[in-house]
C-alpha cells in the first residue's frame, strides 16, 4: 500500500516557535479528499487556499467576512477528517534550539540539524512509527513524503530522508519511498499550509515568547479522555531530546568512527 504525507511548516520568520505540520493518506483516501478538496475551492469561487491570507482575509480571501472565512475553515478541517488516516504537527522553541543545541560543544564538526532539520525527523519518526505499528501490515507499505517547497533550510530534508533510509533494519528499506517537493497548488500541500498555520498560532498564543515547557499543552488529550476517530499527533521536541541529540556531538571519536562503519 501505498502512503503519502503531505507537510508544512511555520514560524520560520524570527517567530519564538518554529511548527511542522501536515497530513497522511493512502492513495484512495487522497484520491477521495482531492475531489472534494477541489469541490470545495469551485464552490467558495477561489482557486487556492493559504492560511495566511484566510485568517487575514487577503488576497483570494479579499472581502470575506470573518464567518465565512471561519466557515470555510471548518469545512476544510471536515474534509480532512473525514477523508484521511491522522495529522501530525512538530514543535521546537528557538530559546531552546539555541541554548540547548545550536550552543553545544561539536569537537567532530557534525553536521548540525537546523530547527527545521529536527522538525523532520521528528515529524517522519511519527509517521513511520504510526504506519509501522502493525509489523504485518508494514510489510506492504511504502511511505512517500511531499514538502512545501521554498523553505530555507528545505536541503535537510532530503538528507535525513536518505540517512534515515539507511538506519532501517535490513528488510524493512522498503519503508520509505521518495521525497518531493511541490508547489502550494498542490491541494494535500494548502491542507498541510492551514494545519502549520493556524497550529503555531495556538501555540504562540499558549507559550508566548517566554521559554516554557512545550510538552504541557491545553490542546492535548487528558488521560481518560477518549480519543477521537480522526488524530492529529502533537509532537513537542523538548528540552530532554535536544539534550540528547546535542550528548551525540560529544562521543568519543573512535565511537563515532565505529557508528559510521555501521
Amino acid at each position: 500500500m501505498k502512503w503519502t504525507a503531505y507537510l508544512d511548516e511555520s514560524g520560520t520568520h524570527d517567530s519564538p516557535i518554529m511548527l511542522m505540520g501536515g497530513y497522511v493518506g493512502n492513495t484512495e483516501q487522497w484520491d477521495a479528499f482531492n475531489q472534494d478538496w477541489q469541490d470545495l475551492l469551485k464552490s467558495s469561487g477561489i482557486e487556492s487556499c493559504h492560511g495566511k491570507d484566510l485568517e487575514h482575509g487577503a488576497k483570494q480571501f479579499k472581502g470575506w467576512p470573518r464567518e465565512k472565512r471561519e466557515s470555510f475553515r471548518l469545512n476544510a478541517n471536515e474534509i480532512v477528517e473525514r477523508t484521511l488516516a491522522f495529522g501530525v504537527t512538530a514543535i521546537i522553541r528557538q530559546n531552546d534550539y539555541d541554548s540547548l543545541y545550536r550552543s553545544a560543544p561539536n569537537p567532530q564538526r557534525l553536521r548540525e540539524d537546523t530547527k527545521y532539520g529536527v522538525l523532520f525527523r521528528a515529524s517522519l519518526l511519527r509517521i513511520e512509527s504510526t504506519l509501522a505499528y502493525d509489523r504485518a501490515s508494514a510489510k506492504d507499505f511504502t511511505l512517500d513524503i511531499v514538502m512545501e517547497d521554498g523553505a530555507k533550510n528545505k536541503a535537510d530534508a532530503p538528507r535525513l530522508f536518505e540517512l534515515a533510509k539507511r538506519e532501517h533494519l535490513p528488510g524493512w528499506e522498503h519503508l520509505l519511498g521518495t521525497l518531493t517537493f511541490g508547489q502550494k497548488q498542490i491541494a494535500g500541500l494548502q491542507a498541510a499550509d492551514l494545519l502549520a498555520y493556524y497550529a503555531s498560532r495556538l501555540e504562540r498564543e499558549h507559550h508566548g515568547n517566554e521559554p516554557t515547557a512545550i510538552e504541557h499543552s491545553p490542546y492535548v488529550l487528558s488521560a481518560g479522555q477518549s480519543i477521537p476517530k480522526f488524530v492529529n499527533y502533537r509532537l513537542p521536541v523538548t528540552q530532554d531530546t535536544l539534550q540528547h541529540l546535542r550528548a551525540d556531538f560529544q562521543l568519543p571519536p573512535n565511537q563515532w568512527a565505529n557508528m559510521q562503519s555501521k
